[in-house]
């Protein structure tokens, strides 16, 4: 079965592609027009190079999905080789311990880290079934086995019941030697050695298991956190790529066209009102530009006024830019936003956040929440665009930087970060922040 969920994919892919080439071919028979020919040509091609991809990624999954399998298959084979080599060391125990005393049997119960009961026995008690998954204790194992001792097996340093212990009756049905009340109890002793063994062994196991997913989600950390780092790198890079070329394309040529008017305005001494109209305009373009580039690295309002003006003075601007609709819900009286980071996190988190709508959303209306919860802050952004595949966003070959920064961002001061999203359906973006000093009653 799951062989064939494998392979399901790729077969469910080879069968589409070719009913859409023989539908093509279908087609281009009744055609008889060399343009029309050519586009189903062309679409023959794009087709080929979408089932190419398609089966590329299958390929990758497939391999992904059989790395997990045969993962698992060895640990199931380990565990189970481990409880069979528990089974066959009690099953030796016991019959060397029935042949050492003239008895109706032995029986031997222990309890697994599930808490699910196995036995073991020899004698009368050979075809026991397995045991229901009850609570065990000395009398009702003497009375349901007819046991002529009994005993329940706890291990040091804990006093946790790992099993028991019965015999039957000797065949005679006389009371035991003195000798043979020894090798009973020496018997009993080892029991509850081979089971703490077994249990050692078991947790051995689980840790070894343990260790190796850890050490396997460690290596994955380690490099997503290098190509985190790339990515922030290759950003901070562009970030200032980006002011350069705005200071010299903008700036910087403003600022030579004024110096090469004034340079001829000192040698001649005269000017003209269209000419110093020109130089005003020039003036107040190099303001705008230098008033923006100041708001994108910080905005003098964070210092001025309190986190809601912000938002609203943030949200005024970019509708105005975009010509997006956007609503603002702000209900949120804790005295932690009033000061860093805090405030500012919130404050470029949401601008990031509308951006990102913005540039690729093609939204009409975007929602901007910020509430307290409990001691929590509760920030949600949400918009009717195009939406988008969340399980390809923090790939990093995919450069959503901005979304990873944020995430980055909000698990370094305690949060959760959260993508709603779907092709078409537009997108829910919900972050919550820890209040360490709580939110303000209302």
């Amino acid at each position: 079965m799951l062989d064939l969920k494998l392979v399901m994919p790729r077969l469910m892919i080879h069968g589409l592609y070719a009913l859409i080439v023989f539908l093509l071919f279908l087609a281009a028979s009744h055609l008889h027009s060399v343009i029309h020919i050519s586009l189903l040509f062309v679409s023959f091609l794009l087709i080929t190079w979408v089932y190419q991809y398609m089966l590329t990624r299958s390929r990758k999954k497939n391999k992904l999905n059989k790395d997990w399998l045969e993962h698992q298959q060895l640990r199931l084979t380990v565990r189970m080789a481990e409880q069979q080599n528990m089974r066959d060391m009690i099953h030796v125990f016991a019959e060397m311990f029935h042949k050492m005393l003239d008895i109706e049997g032995v029986i031997v119960i222990w309890i697994d880290d599930k808490h699910r009961y196995s036995q073991e026995g020899t004698g009368i008690f050979a075809s026991i079934q397995n045991i229901d998954n009850q609570a065990l204790n000395i009398e009702v194992l003497r009375q349901k086995y007819d046991l002529a001792q009994v005993w329940e097996l706890s291990g040091e340093p804990t006093t946790e019941t790992i099993g028991f212990l019965g015999i039957g009756h000797k065949e005679n049905r006389t009371l035991f030697s003195a000798e043979e009340q020894d090798i009973i109890d020496k018997g009993r002793l080892e029991a509850i050695r081979m089971l703490v063994n077994g249990r050692l062994l078991s947790d051995l196991q689980k840790r070894y298991e343990y260790r190796v997913d850890q050490t396997a989600l460690h290596e994955h950390q380690i490099r997503r956190h290098r190509q985190f780092n790339d990515i922030m790198m290759e950003a901070q890079q562009a970030e200032r790529m980006k002011t350069s070329y705005f200071l010299h394309d903008q700036l910087l040529q403003n600022l030579i066209f004024l110096s090469r008017d004034l340079e001829e305005l000192h040698d001649t001494g005269e000017t003209h009102k269209d000419q110093t109209a020109v130089w005003l305009e020039c003036l107040y373009a190099s303001q705008r530009d230098i008033r923006q580039l100041c708001d994108d690295l910080y905005p003098h309002i964070m210092d001025r006024s309190d986190l809601e003006e912000a938002l609203q003075w943030l949200i005024r601007t970019l509708q105005m830019q975009s010509g997006i609709r956007m609503e603002l819900n702000y209900n949120a009286l804790s005295e932690e936003l009033k000061h860093e980071p805090l405030k500012s996190t919130v404050f470029r988190t949401i601008r990031e956040l509308i951006m990102n709508v913005m540039k690729h959303a093609q939204a009409s209306f975007c929602s901007i929440q910020v509430h307290t919860r409990d001691t929590d802050l509760i920030l949600q952004v949400e918009d009717d665009g195009l939406g988008f595949n969340v399980h390809t966003t923090f790939d990093t070959a995919t450069g959503h930087f901005g979304l990873i920064s944020i995430q980055s961002s909000i698990q370094h001061l305690g949060g959760e970060f959260t993508i709603h999203s779907s092709l078409g359906k537009g997108t829910s973006i919900n972050i919550r922040l820890p209040l360490t000093k709580g939110a303000t009653e209302q």
